[in-house]
């Protein structure tokens, strides 16, 4: 009989009179998961994709509400995961600010690598569209300024979000946006000062005169298609290629957007 499964199939009967052992909180989380760590309760799964999970969780010590984000047990390249799940965690260190979830932890070298965010009351863009159809042209310009505002914040910060969709804007409850699932936000190779953005305007460059990463187009273009949907109630797919394979030229994205 194989020794390595004799001892992982078996367990120790503890000695007479002897007290059980307080039952481990990893071997107690909900099948599937990596376990979390001790001080954390996991109370639901709020949202699954295909490399991470959210849950909701609570602190054990201070009962104080988290999001904890974690890298899928059962997803194709664990490892990807976890490069990227460290690119957030870098992220939101430098972009700390109103449009962002705050970051209060990090579990990355644990065999269970997370992040601790704060909880935020509310819903996504996506699901207030299905909840409404569409929204009044007000709120509408006032969810694509604040998440205009984030996108700038990051920008100054050097990154890209990249991923901007309607599934990716939070709204709490008093109606305040917060730019989520920055995993795979990128670095920028044009500054902000050389956007023109500094606040000495003698010493800022002209924009014509700038190198502009071309990737920059994706969050741009990303705004207006979420303004968009806000607006009539429906996505407008692949706006930008992305790629570099496709034509992502402005007569190009104003085809698909007249077809869409």
């Amino acid at each position: 009989m194989d020794t390595m499964a004799c001892s992982v199939g078996l367990k120790k009967r503890a000695p007479a009179g002897s007290r059980a052992p307080e039952p481990d909180a990893r071997v107690s989380a909900p099948p599937g998961i990596f376990p979390p760590p001790d001080d954390l309760e996991l109370l639901a799964r709020v949202h699954q994709g295909e490399y991470f999970e959210v849950w909701q969780a609570r602190e054990r010590a201070t009962g104080t509400l988290v999001a904890y984000k974690q890298v899928r047990p059962d997803g194709s390249h664990p490892g990807v995961a976890r490069v990227h799940l460290a690119n957030e965690a870098l992220i939101l260190e430098r972009v700390a600010g109103p449009w962002f979830v705050s970051l209060l932890g990090t579990d990355l070298d644990a065999p269970w690598p997370g992040l601790r965010l704060e909880w935020i009351a509310g819903q996504s863009v996506r699901a207030h569209l299905c909840e409404r159809n569409r929204l009044p042209l007000g709120e509408s310009l006032w969810i694509a300024r604040q998440c205009a505002q984030g996108l700038l914040q990051l920008l100054e910060a050097g990154f890209l979000h990249t991923r901007l969709t309607s599934d990716h804007v939070l709204l709490n409850d008093g109606g305040s946006v917060k730019l989520i699932d920055l995993a795979w936000a990128q670095r920028d190779t044009t500054s902000a000062r050389e956007l023109g953005h500094s606040a000495d305007a003698e010493t800022a460059l002209a924009p014509e005169g700038v190198a502009i990463d071309p990737r920059s187009r994706q969050d741009l273009v990303a705004l207006g298609g979420l303004l968009v949907e806000m607006l009539c109630g429906k996505t407008i797919p692949r706006l930008i290629d992305g790629s570099g394979d496709g034509d992502d030229s402005p007569a190009a994205v104003a085809h698909r957007l007249r077809v869409a």
